[in-house]
């Protein structure tokens, strides 16, 4: 039984070897790829460095508090515009007003004791003149007494009695002058306690002025770090005062960049500004300008590269929109015209190990692969430096199926 199925299957295999054999394989048609052509935009181009950025604002302080005691409610809304007269917040101030008080009362005391000792050093001085006046006249008879005494004119106790009187007036002269003395010096420390005095009453007026804390910047109130009824003292913080208008974006350019700017002199005089433009994250274009108005004196010997800083108008109600510290951004400057730039699509441009290249469409319709090098991004076009003609039909839609040498059926 096996031995006829064998013979069997042998036969309709050869049967069908042969006939495969004698029929050709189907031909299979395929037809070229669709594809979307454009001719180069050719127009004049700015070219720009661009670089990344960071924005800071051109002001920012902590308010610390200088008082101990409770705080009050802060006077100003969050967000809202404040300038160095204006009050952030008020300290519970009975303390301090009472120590103001206190030394008022100090000054009128040190000041009472001037008067008192100004007025005994008058009657010292007056003291001073009625002994000299003994002095002088005692001086004169104790003279007297001595011409009399020489011509036996008198008795010897008359002379004693004068000479005696003499030493008395000197000494009473004596005693008159230290109380003079006295007195000088004691309006010498009244004037220090009055100066002590003063000095307190000045600190103690100080330290109430600074309960009601004020804003030491001007800029807008940030989220406060404090709430009302916090008890705080000296180095407390309470707010955060942040100035945003301009604002300051900073980044890095390369040291070429600054010698060739140098060499055209276009780095120094207010007639060279340097205008900036600046775009957020989304932004379609780069809607905000501004000028550099800072270039540090030293390179970054590890990148090679020197910081600049950008200033930029940032309103409240800035009608292209929020510009606010800490935004990473993008920023750059004109450094360049081409004139009859060749622009294409930036969809176009392919990129495979070898480089970047698009694919054009030959008389024979085609393709043909062009190396290409770029520049500059614009409005969706980007600026081909090298390998594309202003007459070439750039492919920009259908490359999946296209490859070099390839018949394309160009349908727009």
């Amino acid at each position: 039984m096996l031995r006829p199925v064998l013979y069997s299957m042998a036969l309709v295999l050869s049967l069908t070897i042969i006939s495969g054999c004698q029929n050709e394989p189907p031909k299979i048609e395929t037809t070229p790829p669709k594809v979307a052509v454009v001719t180069p935009t050719v127009k004049d181009v700015a070219v720009y460095l661009t670089e990344n950025a960071s924005l800071e604002a051109v002001g920012q302080a902590t308010v610390t508090s200088r008082s101990n005691g409770i705080i009050g409610e802060m006077l100003v809304g969050l967000d809202k515009p404040v300038n160095k007269t204006t009050q952030l917040f008020q300290i519970a101030d009975a303390e301090y007003v009472a120590k103001v008080n206190a030394a008022e009362a100090n000054v009128m005391a040190a000041k009472a004791g001037v008067a008192e000792a100004d007025a005994a050093l008058l009657i010292a001085k007056s003291d001073v003149e009625s002994q000299e006046a003994l002095r002088v006249a005692a001086d004169f008879e104790f003279d007297r007494m001595k011409k009399l005494e020489a011509a036996k004119a008198i008795s010897k106790s008359e002379y004693d009695t004068a000479e005696a009187n003499a030493l008395t007036a000197k000494a009473g002269v004596g005693a008159a002058t230290a109380k003079q003395v006295g007195a000088e010096a004691q309006i010498e420390q009244s004037n220090a306690q009055v100066s002590k005095a003063n000095a307190d009453l000045e600190d103690a007026k100080l330290k109430l002025s600074w309960t009601k804390v004020m804003a030491p910047i001007e800029g807008r109130v940030a989220k406060p770090l404090a709430k009302a009824g916090n008890l705080v003292q000296n180095g407390t913080e309470l707010v955060e005062i942040i100035k945003s208008d301009p604002i300051w974006a900073n980044f890095n350019v390369r040291e070429s960049f600054i010698i060739n700017r140098d060499r055209e002199g276009k780095l120094r005089g207010k007639d060279h500004v340097m205008e900036v433009e600046l775009q957020r994250s989304g932004d379609k274009d780069f809607p905000f300008k501004g000028e550099i108005d800072f270039i540090n004196t030293k390179i970054d010997e590890s990148t090679g590269t020197l910081a600049l800083r950008a200033v930029f108008p940032n309103p409240k109600e800035n009608p292209l929109g929020l510009l606010v510290p800490g935004f990473f951004v993008r920023v750059r400057i004109k450094i360049d015209d081409l004139k009859d730039a060749i622009l294409v699509p930036e969809k176009a441009i392919n990129r495979d190990q070898t480089g970047k290249f698009v694919y054009t469409v030959d008389n024979e319709n085609k393709a043909v692969r062009n190396n290409v090098e770029v520049g500059t991004t614009e409005d969706g076009l980007i600026v081909v430096l090298s390998g594309v003609l202003p007459t070439d039909k750039v492919i920009v839609d259908g490359l999946q199926r296209v490859r070099p040498n390839v018949i394309v059926n160009i349908e727009n």
